[in-house]
């Protein structure tokens, strides 16, 4: 896994490139302001953020992550010496792994980057067709991670959109990074319960709610917004009118 370290505090910075390198884990560089991440992340997306949030600059820790989130799916770890729940909310919108109050210890970082390696995982395992078929039977998607596969049922998968060279899969109760184009990841979801409705979204017809008609929105239980391209929209009102 490839870590950005966000963090002004060289005592901090240097203890959190020895954590992860001690971990097994790359790191992408430590940057100590917004420009110097943003600059980084142009050269290549990493897997996961050690975001202070109190950095100087333009930007804060927050919104740097938004920034660098807007470029391309990436995890969060946010790093505060701030209590407050003003600081808490604010991060919480970008829906962060883990939050880790300074001062922190070693086990504490080493859980939170071990937390995220379960969340961000490889791409689906290739197997034969006689595992692949026993597999589609089941019901069940298989991804990587590290030395392990990790099964995913597919009924509770609720939907993914990609960005990049990743595809985020949400489900009822987790979230997924994986690095795979969406075409292949689509391949190997079931067309009956799986449908395009936006050039980088796909949704599992099973937890569509409702479709907000004006704002071209497909609304998921739990209240999660998906949106509804122009160019989908015709075959995505014929499908669920068969429902």
């Amino acid at each position: 896994m490839t870590i950005l370290i966000v963090e002004d505090e060289p005592l901090y910075a240097s203890h959190l490139e020895m954590l992860v390198e001690d971990l097994g884990h790359t790191v992408l560089g430590c940057a100590e302001d917004a420009d110097a991440a943003l600059a980084l992340v142009k050269g290549e997306m990493p897997d996961l953020l050690l975001m202070d949030i109190n950095i100087p600059g333009a930007y804060d820790g927050v919104e740097t992550a938004e920034r660098i989130q807007q470029l391309g799916p990436c995890a969060i770890i946010f790093i505060t010496a701030e209590k407050d729940d003003r600081t808490f909310q604010r991060a919480s919108r970008l829906g962060p792994i883990n939050f880790l109050l300074k001062p922190f210890d070693d086990l504490q970082v080493s859980r939170a980057i071990q937390l995220a390696t379960t969340t961000i995982v490889d791409a689906p395992a290739e197997e034969s067709t006689a595992e692949k078929d026993t597999e589609d039977a089941e019901g069940n998607l298989y991804v990587k991670t590290g030395k392990k596969l990790r099964k995913i049922p597919l009924e509770e998968i609720t939907s993914v959109n990609a960005d990049g060279r990743y595809c985020e899969i949400y489900t009822t109760t987790n979230r997924y990074l994986v690095r795979l184009p969406l075409q292949e990841l689509q391949d190997r979801l079931p067309d009956e319960h799986f449908m395009r409705t936006h050039r980088s979204h796909l949704v599992n017809e099973r937890f569509v709610e409702s479709v907000d008609l004006q704002d071209s929105e497909i609304i998921l239980q739990g209240g999660r917004r998906v949106p509804l391209a122009k160019r989908e929209r015709e075959a995505f009102l014929r499908r669920i009118d068969k429902l």
